[in-house]
């Protein structure tokens, strides 16, 4: 399983966390995930799952400052 982030802050703490809760296959890794990722064959995924950056974007406005 190959999790990836933009920030490499939190593709660390996923790591991390993959690890702390003992799970082998599972790399994290810093990379812009809109671009082809060097060294990963898009013939090596048989699913994506995406967290997409503007979940919650229609509740910004609803948060007080």
């Amino acid at each position: 399983m190959l999790a990836v982030d933009v920030h490499a802050r939190k593709a660390s703490a996923v790591a991390e966390t993959a690890r702390r809760l003992g799970l082998e296959n599972l790399e994290a890794r810093a990379a812009d995930a809109t671009v082809p990722i060097p060294d990963v064959p898009l013939e090596s995924f048989d699913l994506v799952l995406l967290d997409a950056p503007c979940s919650g974007w229609e509740r910004c406005g609803a948060i007080p400052r």
